[in-house]
């Protein structure tokens, strides 16, 4: 029985012997380095596109921010641990209508209003448009709103031609009866705000390649956005 085994074994073992025999004398190095060069220029390519879909993703696409907060809810009644007026069931419902509280829309609201977000800036350009909360050249200051209609919708900057700048919807009809100059009192029938600029150089130059524009904003549509 042993002698047998042996002699499969064997046999394996010569049968893989003659097939790598076979592969060596069969095998062309010259044809496996034109192979290997025909290949490798697709190999480089393949790279080489992979470095400019990362690149042209993350230069293209608006960072995503996300932010997470951790609250203790300390509530010390020292008279009431004493005289044992208050269960823990009561605690703990009390515990739960807080927290309800704190992620209902009215607190978000609240937020929402107490920060700067009141107005968005945006610079639209061929392939994308950029929210420029922390880095827009130009802002909207004292402003009142006469139409509500006009809330959530773009209002684009133009230059006049004349170092002066009007304003127009997104369907382009202009929404002041004469063109205005930074630092200028603006009034129409929507609203009603001064046009100020941060930075003039920066605002020319952005203003000349991409098109800039402001929304305000309704503070329940952005609290849904959130």
């Amino acid at each position: 029985m042993i002698s047998e085994d042996i002699q499969k074994q064997n046999e394996t073992f010569e049968r893989y012997k003659e097939r790598v025999t076979n592969f060596s004398n069969n095998f062309e190095i010259g044809l496996f380095v034109y192979l290997l060069k025909k290949s490798a220029l697709i190999y480089i390519l393949i790279f080489a596109l992979a470095i400019a879909s990362g690149y042209l993703y993350i230069r293209y696409t608006d960072p995503i921010y996300e932010s997470d907060l951790i609250m203790q809810i300390n509530k010390k009644d020292q008279a009431g641990q004493l005289l044992n007026v208050y269960s823990s069931f009561q605690d703990n419902t009390r515990l739960t209508s807080d927290v309800e509280l704190l992620s209902s829309s009215f607190m978000l609201e609240k937020a929402i209003n107490a920060m700067p977000l009141k107005i968005g800036y945006f610079s639209k350009g061929e392939i994308l448009t950029s929210d420029r909360y922390k880095s827009t050249s130009f802002k909207i200051i004292d402003f009142t709103i006469i139409d509500s209609s006009i809330m959530n919708k773009k209002i684009f900057i133009s230059s006049d031609g004349n170092d002066k700048y009007i304003l127009k919807n997104e369907a382009g009809t202009i929404l002041n009866d004469e063109s205005f100059s930074i630092g200028d009192y603006i009034s129409n029938k929507h609203f009603s705000c001064i046009f100020s600029v941060l930075n003039i150089n920066s605002f020319v130059e952005e203003l000349a390649i991409n098109e800039l524009y402001f929304v305000f904003n309704d503070v329940k549509t952005v609290a849904d956005k959130c």
